[in-house]
This record gives C-alpha cells, structure tokens and sequence, in this order.
C-alpha cells in the first residue's frame, strides 16, 4: 500500500506525451505470467496513436 506521501510525490510528477507508450494487454492480466506483455485482439482495431 502506498503512503500518503508516495501518493502525493505520484500526483504531483509530470511526464511527456513522447515517454508514454500504449500497448493492449491481456483481460487477465493481473493472473498472467507476464502482466506486461502485448496482447493482440482480432475482433478490435489496431490502436491509433
């Protein structure tokens, strides 16, 4: 559980558009072996960035 202070130091920390990336991930991705890794839908669209 986080603390009240890594919660704020959380709220108040800024990135750029450019660091962040977007990938799908597994709807069972809390059980998964490896949480973070792509997951490919057939019936959706690619995502458009």
């Amino acid at each position: 559980m986080l603390s009240e202070a890594q919660i704020m130091q959380l709220a108040t920390s800024q990135i750029t558009d450019s660091e962040l990336e977007a990938t799908t991930i597994h709807k069972h991705f809390r059980t998964s072996y490896n949480p973070k890794e792509a997951f490919v839908y057939e019936d959706l669209p690619s995502l458009a960035l």
